[in-house]
């Protein structure tokens, strides 16, 4: 989360969108809540299902916060982040 505030900043960005920056941050893995623990965490290749399974963690998040009171541009903040296309890192708590 400082790393993405410290980024926007850097970049000369307004604070509301600063802001919507910290709050994509903070929740842009929250789609994870529906993912087996054993997949995420666990210390074995995954299959390409279990891969495309974390990988629509993005996609989950964002109706997760869609279907919350606060709405916003945040749930297109987190719908729009990923470990890469590789997923690489998915396995982080």
């Amino acid at each position: 989360m400082e790393y993405a505030r410290f980024v926007a900043e850097e970049m000369k960005l307004d604070r509301e969108t600063i802001a919507e920056i910290v709050i994509g941050a903070l929740l842009h893995d929250i789609g994870r809540v529906g993912i087996k623990s054993d997949i995420l965490i666990g210390k074995r290749e995954i299959s390409e299902s279990e891969f495309n399974t974390v990988r629509s963690h993005c996609e989950n998040g964002a109706k997760i916060i869609d279907g919350s009171t606060s709405r916003g541009r945040s749930s297109r903040s987190s719908s729009t982040t990923t470990s890469g296309t590789t997923g690489k890192g998915t396995r982080a708590a």
